[in-house]
């Protein structure tokens, strides 16, 4: 650990040998804070926002701030004051951050305010969540997913109107760009354009042969599994199957069959987005 830490000071009533005999090796991050000074950081909560301690000690809170996404850091500042001035005994809030190589992390951080040798300081334990945070994103969305999809199996409009529906529905609500659905037209074996949204630069196909390998939406109704593509640029699909998704921007794309009951093609439902 740094030899910064060795060296609190004094006036601060804090014994930087316990210090570091309790937190410097905890799993969980450890931030300490006398009045908006930070007077101990841990390596777990350094590597997890990918700031070096010297960057962060004997910095004021509202500095620090400045690794958490944008439209948190008032936010954060603003819940460590409450905390402070003891307007709330703690605090538990998961902020969104990229550290400075572009990992994405989530951080669930509780904070209290506690009193030693007479000085008041806000003690903050950082758990790195990520995966549990992705997890409640994806059922969000699942769920939300679902409930347009209901809606829309329930209406009466016709089957056009209820692909439309359903495709506009998933855009705006799940972040995505743009996006078709497609039904399987048996006689042609063909997958046919029922509803786009988004096709600006390059107009969608009006039609696409199941049978044609140069197409993703194809090879969703052949398999009749679903498709996910979280990032364009990781993935080793011919150049000519992912020639139109680069050319206008693409990063991520879903490709999902509709299939009736007894299992059979109905269509397929593709959106993708540019980040």
């Amino acid at each position: 650990m740094d030899e910064d830490k060795d060296e609190l000071p004094e006036k601060k009533g804090i014994d930087s040998v316990l210090l570091k005999t309790f937190f410097d090796d905890s799993p969980l991050g450890v931030l300490i804070i006398h009045e908006v000074t930070i007077v101990y950081i841990n390596d777990a909560l350094c590597k997890s926002m990918g700031v070096p301690a010297e960057m962060a000690l004997n910095q004021n809170i509202a500095l620090f701030t400045q690794v958490l996404e944008p439209e948190l850091r008032a936010l954060a500042v603003e819940r460590f004051h409450n905390v402070a001035n003891r307007e709330k005994s703690f605090d538990k809030e998961r902020y969104d951050l990229t550290t400075r190589d572009g990992t994405r992390r989530t951080l669930e951080i509780t904070s209290s305010a506690v009193e030693i040798s007479g000085i008041s300081y806000v003690i903050a334990y950082a758990d790195d969540v990520t995966e549990d945070q992705e997890i409640r994103r994806n059922t969000t969305r699942e769920r939300k997913a679902f409930g347009i999809i209901a809606e829309a199996a329930l209406s009466s409009d016709s089957t056009p109107k209820v692909c439309e529906m359903v495709l506009t529905g998933l855009i705006e609500n799940l972040g995505f760009d743009l996006g078709t659905v497609r039904l399987f037209n048996k006689e042609q074996d063909s997958l046919d354009l029922i509803s786009s949204i988004g096709f600006n630069e390059v107009p969608a196909e009006p039609s696409i042969e199941v049978s044609n390998l140069n197409f993703l939406s194809a090879r969703t109704a052949r398999t009749k599994q679903p498709l996910f593509i979280p990032d364009l640029s990781e993935i080793s699909e011919d150049i000519e199957r992912m020639f139109k998704a680069k050319k206008v921007g693409l990063q991520s794309l879903i490709f999902w069959p509709l299939l009736g009951t007894d299992e059979s093609l109905i269509g397929v439902i593709n959106v993708a987005s540019r980040s």
